[in-house]
């Protein structure tokens, strides 16, 4: 039986395996829904940090460590705007 800490551990991992998945179909061909998969997964990592930051008392900066992911979401996001507009 996983652990709190255990599945989100579980979890964290397998939305950043998502977003590598994403990004590399996306470095193929730009779908409109590969771009926002890429997103929500991104989302989902963001509430990963979140509630890390939350749990961690402050000692996780849960911006930091989204910083990366950002960049990507708001790029990834230019892209999807463009195609559904």
């Amino acid at each position: 039986m996983l652990t709190g800490k255990s599945f989100l551990l579980n979890y964290y991992k397998t939305e950043v395996q998502s977003c590598i998945k994403h990004m590399r179909r996306i470095s193929k061909e730009l779908k409109p829904d590969e771009i926002h998969r890429l997103r929500v997964s991104i989302k989902r990592i963001k509430a990963v940090y979140q509630l890390l930051e939350e749990f961690s008392n402050g000692k996780f900066n849960a911006g930091k460590h989204y910083s990366i992911f950002k960049k990507i979401f708001n790029e990834a996001g230019k892209l999807r705007e463009v195609q559904i507009n």
